[in-house]
């Protein structure tokens, strides 16, 4: 899922995720404020989806479910007896 949302990202904007993940700080320290700013640049959707991942993280349900894997960013697999809990949007 991360990598068609890439080339997606990539598709509409000529522009690829290090070239965004560089101009995310101009939206300001919040996931809110993040998206309101994408907004604002036309990326709505799946590709603001990825954009915000990308900065404050992925969610729990994306990792647990295995849409997004864990090793493919760079982190730990997520133990199989683990607890699931959903965090507001915010956070």
């Amino acid at each position: 899922m991360r990598g068609s949302e890439i080339s997606l990202l990539e598709r509409h904007t000529g522009k690829g995720l290090d070239r965004w993940n560089l101009r995310a700080p101009e939206a300001g320290p919040t996931p809110t404020g993040l998206r309101s700013w994408l907004t604002e640049q036309g990326r709505t959707g799946y590709p603001q989806m990825l954009l915000v991942a990308e900065r404050f993280g992925y969610s729990d349900f994306l990792l647990a479910s295995g849409i997004t894997s864990p090793a493919s960013l760079g982190r730990a697999p997520i133990p199989a007896n683990a607890r699931y809990t959903a965090q507001s949007a915010d956070e």
